[in-house]
């Protein structure tokens, strides 16, 4: 982890930090084409001071390196103390007017990786952080350093135990922000409120990045059990017997070709006072070899992260549980692993989920929506909820469509969506709403069944699929679905906070939209 620290001036550090950050704004575009080529990169008062100590040098290499101040853009000196530091790393923030906490979050990941590469672990920073909008919060400043610089510093080394060590040596461990010591409470909630969410990050990364040898169903249960020790949080885990007694047809469906576990993990989260229950749906597919519909051997190399659905929704009601938050939460994660054998569910086959509806069976590597369809059943009839947020990494059409920076939703009802689209402005983790036509629901009728668990066409299987969904929400319900499969995974950083592998997406986020209910 790293300590935050919070300082009124550069004179009140104690030693010579390992590295000085300064934000650096691009300078304004000038519309005269001759003062724009003649012109040289104007220094802020910061940059003059350190420019002066350094006999001009700075300025020189400005010059030379070509920095201008664009959003992502690193320039790093070596000045042996004589600036405040051993090094001055500047970072540039783009133009001041696009200057946003997304903005931060991104600038301080990027020093975060940039002071690893030269050992910098102790690092003073002055970040012009006047310049954010009026309506940002100092805790929400804090909040933005702490998710962009931690973020940054994550990898998943568990098996490289000497890269592992040299990681750890070089990493950044203390960041301490110059700002006005009228800020410093408020900051310093921000820093704790960061912290939190990026804890429960940095669980869902861990969960995602372990081989499927290991996170298994009995390996998430272990993860929901160590969440459950947190007060006023409890876990029932509902096994193969019980599901069978619930009337999980779809679940045991899928998870017959295994000899792995099958559960059911109910979390909750229950504080005093509460006055709206929240429930959050997670697909726990632990691999997800296709079934008997087997995938192509590529298309499975990464497919241990599907259970990045359940992995979130533990990760999020752990972060709300530390955050006190009061709202009563209760997250479920379906876990099941998907295997093909001669007990595997076969194509062709009708099963019958918890709320009584029969499915076809027509792809067996459609088998997260089986899942889900069973506990969405279970959250609706037996939870009663004020609303139901389920998270699936669930369609390969959705990553067709947005890639693996944007997550498509689903949603029945205006108020709750709204809600989503400021949680996600919030916290910068990109989504965007799509229709739930009602022509694609017809696709999703079976002529032996009720439902099909997959269309007629192979167009729109994002909204399909959320459509089928609906069909296991109970009556009156509003319900959002996130389908995650891009952004939940990737295999580079998509932004300088974020890292290789799992992600954590949608975390933060979620925190957001439960605080919401409060």
């Amino acid at each position: 982890m790293i300590k935050f620290d919070l300082l009124p001036s550069l004179d009140a550090v104690s030693s010579v930090p390992s590295v000085r950050v300064i934000g650096v704004f691009a300078p304004t575009p000038s519309k005269d084409k001759k003062q724009k080529a003649d012109a040289s990169f104007p220094l802020s008062s910061e940059l003059k001071v350190v420019d002066k100590a350094l006999g001009g040098f700075l300025a020189e290499t400005i010059e030379d390196e070509s920095f201008q101040g664009t959003a992502g853009q690193t320039l790093l000196l070596a000045t042996n103390g004589v600036a405040g530091a051993k090094r001055v790393l500047l970072v540039g923030l783009g133009q001041q007017k696009t200057f946003t906490l997304e903005t931060l979050r991104r600038a301080c990941g990027t020093l975060a990786v940039a002071v690893s590469r030269v050992a910098g672990t102790d690092v003073v920073a002055e970040l012009p952080l006047g310049a954010l909008p009026t309506e940002v919060t100092p805790e929400q400043v804090g909040e933005a350093i702490t998710v962009g610089a931690m973020g940054a510093t994550y990898k998943f080394l568990k098996y490289k135990q000497e890269d592992l060590k040299k990681f750890e040596k070089r990493r950044l461990k203390s960041l301490t922000v110059v700002v006005d010591k009228s800020q410093h409470t408020a900051m310093k909630r921000g820093f704790k409120r960061g912290t939190t969410l990026m804890e429960a990050v940095f669980m869902t990364r861990d969960t995602v990045n372990e081989p499927a040898s290991v996170m298994t169903p009995d390996g998430v249960k272990k993860i929901a059990e160590s969440v459950a020790k947190l007060p006023n949080v409890s876990l029932k885990v509902m096994g193969r017997p019980e599901l069978k007694k619930l009337g999980a047809g779809a679940h045991l469906a899928v998870a017959q070709g295994s000899d792995q576990a099958a559960y059911l993990l109910h979390l909750t989260y229950k504080p005093k006072k509460a006055t709206k229950k929240i429930v959050l749906v997670g697909k726990g597919i632990t691999f997800d070899s296709g079934g008997l519909s087997l995938k192509p051997a590529d298309y499975m190399m990464d497919m241990k992260d599907d259970l990045t659905g359940s992995a979130t929704v533990i990760a999020t009601l752990k972060a709300i549980a530390e955050l006190k938050l009061p709202v009563e939460v209760h997250a479920l994660a379906a876990m099941a692993e998907n295997m093909p054998s001669g007990k595997a569910m076969r194509p062709g086959d009708v099963v019958t989920a918890m709320n009584g509806k029969t499915i076809e069976i027509l792809n067996t590597d459609a088998e997260g929506r089986l899942v889900l369809a069973d506990a969405l059943s279970y959250a609706s009839a037996k939870l009663t909820p004020d609303a139901i947020f389920d998270v699936a990494t669930l369609t390969g059409a959705a990553m067709h469509a947005l890639g693996h920076i944007v997550a498509p939703f689903m949603g029945t009802d205006d108020s709750l969506n709204d809600r989503v689209r400021e949680a996600s402005d919030v916290s910068g983790e990109l989504l965007l709403e799509l229709p739930l036509v009602p022509e694609y629901a017809e696709e999703m009728k079976g002529q032996v069944s009720d439902l099909r668990n997959i269309g007629t066409t192979p167009y729109a299987g994002t909204v399909k699929a959320a459509h089928f969904l609906h069909a296991f929400v109970g009556e009156g319900i509003p319900w959002v679905h996130f389908d995650i499969a891009g952004p939940a995974f990737t295999s580079k950083r998509t932004r300088s906070y974020n890292a290789e592998g799992g992600t954590g997406f949608l975390v933060r986020t979620l925190v957001e939209l439960v605080e919401s209910f409060s």
